[in-house]
């Protein structure tokens, strides 16, 4: 996903937003939670730069910003893109498969928190904040 960044300037809240126009609707408010963790990731890179009395409006600290945040976007978009998809083939064999996963998810709570963790994109250290 682009951010688009400049000196004193970052885009915030727009993750929903290019969730929602490139796949054309949210899987769980992954867009949303997105957001939030973009939000979350910019205060903590904001807070650090200013503690350590850099510019934490420069180019250079955004830039940090955003190549923090590109892998939980890249992930949450193929999530949100593919497990609608996995859903929707007709395939007997892929309705098995479905089918047994979420048996597993019901039978083992540890695999359904797991992914319900990775749902909320909690499974990203940066993204904790506990």
């Amino acid at each position: 996903m682009m951010e688009f960044i400049a000196v004193n300037m970052a885009p915030i809240m727009f993750a929903s937003l290019i969730v929602f126009m490139l796949i054309g609707y949210p899987v769980a408010g992954q867009g949303f939670n997105l957001s939030l963790r973009d939000v979350a990731m910019l205060a903590d890179v904001l807070g650090t730069a200013r503690t350590q009395n850099m510019d934490f409006a420069s180019l250079k600290i955004l830039e940090r910003y955003q190549q923090q945040q590109l892998s939980d976007q890249q992930k949450t978009l193929l999530f949100s893109d593919n497990l609608p998809k996995l859903f929707a083939q007709p395939s007997a064999t892929l309705a098995l498969g479905r089918n047994a996963g979420l048996v597993a998810m019901d039978l083992m709570p540890g695999l359904r928190s797991g992914f319900a963790q990775f749902g909320m994109g909690m499974t990203n250290r940066e993204a904790r904040h506990d």
